[in-house]
């Protein structure tokens, strides 16, 4: 499974999951619409396309804009605040569970290799080799925003949930998902 994360010309940002007989005609056909392609993953983010999708649509829904970080963060930090990464596989770092949240996000940011900072003004630029210190700094200055509070909200509406309500909860937002998936 790839995940693309690419800018369109009003510049949104979008995100598209194919699997690799689908990569490179995902690609052409970006391309081909006049968009930017800004970040790939290779089997970190979810195996499955609707979950990436419905993050996606819950920070539509929620009305804040989606920086390419925090889909990177959120994929793994959500399913682990509802209590469904077990059941979902959202991650697949082959380094096992954490403990915190802060721990599977400075992991998560150090793994993919890039990290940004909106309130820093950081660009989205390679961090190989940004030490944990600086890494776990900008996860806590994210954390003390609006972001951590929509995120725990969100948890505590889905924490209780089996699979099935959970889709059905996700069926809900399909006009939200049908405006912001291509």
């Amino acid at each position: 499974m790839y995940s693309i994360f690419y800018r369109c010309g009003d510049g949104r940002e979008r995100l598209r999951c194919v699997d690799e007989a689908g990569f490179r005609r995902a690609l052409a056909g970006i391309a081909e619409a006049g968009c930017r392609v800004e970040f790939i993953h290779d089997d970190v983010l979810p195996r499955e396309p609707w979950l990436a999708d419905y993050v996606l649509a819950l920070l539509h829904y929620a009305g804040r804009p989606l920086r390419l970080y925090q889909v990177v963060r959120l994929l793994s930090v959500f399913a682990m605040l509802a209590g469904l990464e077990d059941e979902l596989e959202v991650y697949d770092t082959g380094k096992g569970p954490w403990s915190t949240e802060v721990e599977t996000t400075v992991y998560e940011l150090v793994y993919t290799g890039y990290l940004e900072s909106t309130k820093r003004g950081y660009a989205l630029t390679e961090a190989k080799g940004v030490d944990e210190a600086r890494c776990a700094a900008a996860v806590i200055e994210a954390w003390s925003s609006d972001e951590a509070k929509l995120l725990k909200r969100l948890a505590e509406k889905t924490r209780r949930m089996n699979r099935a309500q959970f889709n059905a909860f996700i069926e809900k937002l399909r006009p939200v998902r049908a405006a912001t998936h291509v």
